[in-house]
């Protein structure tokens, strides 16, 4: 095999399937309780990976909190640490899959990455789940605990008001409470030097730690859409032609795909700069090993990994009648601006943050606009009367259609609209008046034998 050139995958050795992965593919990744969208995205080019490495960075933030980001190395990376028994964090029902990694090839085939990725993201469905779960406990015990403190106040007041009162003497009780909270006892230091809270309240510092006071934490961002999903999965580095259609066959529904691009493209960008210099989240890797050839023909041949990736999702999409696996899947394109991590930014920790939300916001929001658009198809396709017509591919030996359209409806109602005024639009309208014309007939044969 030349060097440079992408490896192809090969099986792993065959295990004991069958009971294990008919249970996984007949587990739902949505349920009444949460609901799931996974977005599968690529990028255009190589050096867009670099923006889709700093996303992954910005998810890991946890602004908001239904995102999460899973990167195909990274992903087989705890997949093959937890084969080999040590603790990767994993909490699966489907320990088996782990198994398939031990045997399996550098570059696993998409059959064995559907189904890990399916394992993972039913993980953190689980894990969301979970703290939602917790939340709601620690909910009650709140509200039970106030109930409990309420009631003992009442208690309280009703014993006070039955018992008699107590006369103190006005100059004794003055001067004992002028005692007692004339003076507040000083604050050691760890050098031992006392400190005055007062003093350094003045100052506009409190030594000490208000009650119920916590560590701050970055603020959460809840932006989300009206009836958006409960969890919103990323999914980054899966450039396999026939991966999707294996997320069918493992019942992973796919929600979107998009094109990654950059808005600009530098001539002199270098990947053996960022790859020894950026240190944000996973490093790239590509794919070949590490006693492979220099980065540049490794990027070049990642970079044909990717142009065939889309050459045969193209192919795939124009196919009639259309795959499986394509019929509920959106394609979109995304444009990102072009990003300079240098190492100044790297070190100004706001400015990073700000490179990093900035980034997010703009990928969250391609993310709703698509969420919205499906939320409306739905809407509207709730209201459609579905009719059947004729199979214009159906044709006698002659090559004449089998079925033979009646067209006289539409000639009629086409013919009234002056030329200059015809377009798409009221030619689509001419046709579907058609169809409703052909269709009524049926739909009073079935209303009369249903009034029989």
């Amino acid at each position: 095999m030349p060097k440079g050139k992408p490896k192809t995958p090969t099986n792993p050795a065959p295990s004991n399937t069958g009971a294990w992965e008919a249970s996984l593919a007949s587990t739902l990744i949505n349920n009444d309780e949460l609901k799931t969208s996974v977005y599968l995205i690529s990028p255009d080019k190589v050096e867009d990976k670099l923006q889709l490495q700093i996303l992954g960075s910005a998810v890991e933030t946890n602004v908001r909190q239904r995102f999460v980001y899973i990167e195909k190395d990274s992903l087989v990376a705890q997949g093959k640490e937890h084969g080999k028994g040590k603790d990767s964090g994993s909490k699966t029902s489907f320990p088996e899959i782990f198994a398939m990694l031990k045997s399996a090839d550098e570059l696993l085939p998409s059959a064995v990455l559907a189904k890990l990725l399916k394992v993972k993201i039913l993980e953190y469905r689980d894990e969301e789940l979970n703290r939602r779960e917790e939340l709601q406990q620690a909910e009650l015990q709140k509200t039970k605990k106030a109930k409990g403190v309420k009631g003992k106040a009442k208690g309280k007041t009703g014993n006070a008001s039955r018992s008699p009162t107590k006369s103190v003497s006005p100059d004794k009780g003055g001067k004992k409470d002028a005692k007692k909270g004339g003076k507040k006892s000083p604050v050691k230091k760890e050098g031992g030097t006392n400190i005055d809270p007062e003093a350094e309240v003045a100052r506009g510092k409190c030594p000490l730690k208000k009650r119920g006071e916590e560590k701050e934490e970055p603020a959460k961002i809840n932006d989300y859409p009206e009836f958006s999903p409960d969890l919103f999965v990323l999914c980054v580095g899966f450039e396999q032609a026939d991966f999707m259609a294996e997320c069918h066959k493992a019942n992973l529904p796919i929600t979107s795909l998009l094109k990654s691009s950059s808005l600009t493209y530098s001539s002199d960008f270098s990947w053996m700069e960022h790859i020894s210099s950026f240190n944000m989240g996973s490093k790239v890797v590509l794919p070949d090993d590490n006693e492979g050839p220099e980065v540049e023909a490794r990027v070049d041949a990642h970079q044909e990994l990717i142009d065939k990736f889309w050459e045969d999702i193209a192919e795939q999409a124009t196919e009639v009648p259309l795959p499986a696996h394509l019929v509920d899947v959106g394609f979109e394109k995304m444009s990102l601006p072009k990003l300079e991590v240098d190492a100044e930014i790297k070190k100004d920790n706001e400015r990073m943050e700000k490179l990093l939300l900035a980034l997010y916001q703009r990928v969250a929001n391609k993310i709703y606009s698509i969420q919205s658009s499906l939320c409306q198809f739905k809407q509207y396709y709730k209201g459609m009367d579905m009719v059947e017509v004729a199979d214009l591919t159906e044709r006698t030996e002659d090559g004449e259609l089998l079925h033979p359209l009646d067209m006289r409806y539409y000639n009629k109602i086409i013919s009234l609209l002056p030329y200059e005024s015809v377009s798409h639009v009221s030619v689509l309208n001419c046709m579907l008046e058609q169809v409703c014309e052909d269709q009524q007939p049926k739909k009073e044969e079935l209303k009369e034998i249903g009034e029989e």
